[in-house]
């Protein structure tokens, strides 16, 4: 439906933005076929658990952190409730976590 269509269009137009921010490539083609309302991107953190609880605690996001095998992933979801400030906050927090680690590919830790 038109509603689904504009939240698919918001997670492709901010897509790109995280894989940059974070250093990775998108798992699978953007596109309407393999994106829909959500979107798992690649994060180099050896502690996911504390990059999870950091984001919780210090930003008060509230964001999937999960590990699969040896990657570890993030995943936004686009719904309803969804505020464009949302992505704003969660780029601003990443690029806060990672400052002291610039150094290094690693966040968060």
């Amino acid at each position: 439906d038109e509603i689904s269509s504009q939240w698919r269009q918001v997670v492709l137009k901010n897509a790109m933005r995280f894989c940059n921010l974070l250093g990775t490539e998108p798992l699978l083609p953007l596109d309407d076929f393999f994106v829909r309302q959500l979107f798992s991107i690649p994060i180099h953190t050896q502690d996911p658990e504390l990059l999870k609880g950091r984001l919780y605690d210090e930003y008060r996001i509230q964001i999937t952190v999960m590990r699969h095998g040896a990657r570890v992933f993030i995943r936004y979801s686009i719904q309803a409730f969804y505020q464009p400030e949302d992505l704003d906050r969660l780029e601003e927090s990443l690029k806060e976590l990672q400052r002291p680690f610039r150094r290094t590919p690693h966040i968060g830790q």
